[in-house]
């Protein structure tokens, strides 16, 4: 089909129209992708920040697992957690407690050893259903959490579920996110249940870490990323734990979720980027790239119909005969290195011999063995000329691989014929029977002397 010249600018025209709308379409999604991509990345920054964050109050649970021992009242333990300022050093937490472990058998016991250290009126509520109970009976800061004194945490379905986890497996737990009945509103928090134990190593209680869920996020410093956490393992369904919204978020934009397991529970992570989170570059690219695609190609347009086939069939060419001579440097490779490698092996294996028969015939010739006879000497410069030969041959050997691979270095020095003959002639004396030599004594050659002689 012949098309004419005046009619070519359009097709231009057209083809640039929608190489610039799909080079929209393929920009937009390469910068959706990198957001998603640095999203990705801040999901990854946000666990980390939460399992450090999260492990900090677990070293403040065992401080206060340590602490108990020597607290003989509430008032102790309310002034030495106070000292230490340990309810102060975490943002986000609302009360340490200590429970103590208490059997229906025991309980009489423990309300008289509680009313003896001070703690007037102090009962256990609800009343005991006949299993062990796990009793609150240190609380810091003392208010708004003297209330909580007595409290029996096993009477609560949730709580009772992450204390078993901590006993039986004697690990941090944490409980699911719960409502905080002592905080104005309807303020979520949850706690952190750790075993301790009395200075004989058996299970006395439980200490628990009381936070607020809100303030736990605030503190994470995460950036400028909106994140809501949400714990999955309730037993009403999900609830939030708390949400960091910075300025410019948009809730139905963009987003990436990410469950993660901590201490026993399921969270949701959601992160939100702002409307600012894409690049300067990432948002231009999507307008100066198609732009200038579109000025292009009123120019390339033309020239890629006449010559792409051309190309391809260049290409392909192309591809072939690299990957063949590819694969053939390869192979040649293996060989070299594999031929390197057997000569270098056997120049080795043929020397260690050699010079442990030199060495010996060495002791002989010294006399260490005994008198060196005529005999015997003779018989030694034999093995000594068969060392020698035998040296000499693994020198050609060597020295015929170089030749192929043109690593010889040849020093060459004008040398008098005759007595280069003569010389080869002693050196191989005995090996090639009676050797006339015959030349003139002004016949020079220039050979490299340490080659010839072999």
């Amino acid at each position: 089909m012949c098309i004419r010249s005046s009619r070519r600018p359009l097709l231009v025209l057209v083809a640039g129209v929608l190489v610039a709308g799909a080079s929209m379409l393929v920009v937009g999604s390469a910068t959706s992708g990198q957001v998603e991509a640095r999203l990705e990345e801040r999901a990854d920054r946000v666990e980390a920040v939460l399992g450090l964050q999260l492990r900090q109050y677990e070293a403040t649970s065992r401080a206060v697992a340590g602490l108990v021992r020597h607290a003989q009242s509430q008032a102790d333990f309310a002034a030495q957690v106070s000292a230490l300022g340990l309810a102060d050093e975490l943002p986000g937490i609302y009360a340490l407690n200590v429970t103590t472990r208490v059997t229906p058998s025991e309980l009489a016991g423990y309300l008289a050893d509680e009313r003896a250290s001070g703690s007037a009126g102090f009962t256990v509520r609800p009343e005991p259903s006949g299993g062990t109970m796990f009793v609150i009976d240190r609380v810091s800061p003392f208010q708004p959490n003297a209330g909580a004194l007595g409290f029996d945490v096993m009477s609560n379905p949730d709580a009772a579920v992450a204390v078993r986890r901590a006993v039986q497996l004697g690990v941090p737990s944490l409980s699911d996110a719960l409502t905080l009945v002592q905080e104005p509103g309807d303020q979520t928090g949850l706690v952190m249940y750790l075993p301790w134990y009395a200075e004989q190593g058996e299970l006395a209680g439980v200490t628990s870490v009381v936070l607020r869920g809100q303030d736990f996020l605030d503190a994470l410093s995460l950036g400028d990323v909106g994140v809501t956490v949400v714990d999955l393992s309730t037993s009403s369904g999900a609830r939030a734990l708390g949400t960091i919204a910075p300025a410019g978020m948009d809730p139905d934009g963009m987003s990436t979720k990410r469950v993660i397991e901590v201490y026993g529970q399921d969270w949701e992570l959601t992160l939100v980027p702002p409307a600012g989170f894409a690049s300067f570059a990432e948002r231009s690219a999507a307008i100066v790239v198609p732009l200038a695609i579109l000025a292009l190609a009123g120019l390339g347009a033309w020239l890629v119909a006449a010559i792409v086939r051309s190309e391809e069939h260049a290409r392909q060419q192309v591809e072939q005969r690299t990957g063949e001579l590819v694969d053939v440097n390869a192979r040649l490779h293996q060989a070299l290195a594999a031929k390197d490698e057997f000569l270098a092996v056997l120049g080795h294996e043929f020397r260690t011999p050699l010079t442990v028969i030199r060495g010996f015939a060495a002791t002989l010739r010294a006399g260490r063995v005994g008198p060196v006879t005529k005999d015997v000497d003779t018989v030694l410069d034999r093995i000594e000329a068969q060392a020698a030969k035998l040296d000499g041959l693994v020198d050609d050997l060597l020295t015929a691989a170089k030749l192929q691979e043109g690593r010889v270095e040849v020093r060459a020095e004008l040398v008098d014929v005759l007595r280069l003959l003569e010389e080869l002639a002693d050196a191989h004396h005995g090996q090639l029977g009676t050797v006339v030599v015959e030349a003139t004594s002004d016949l020079f050659v220039e050979v490299d002397r340490a080659h010839a002689s072999r």
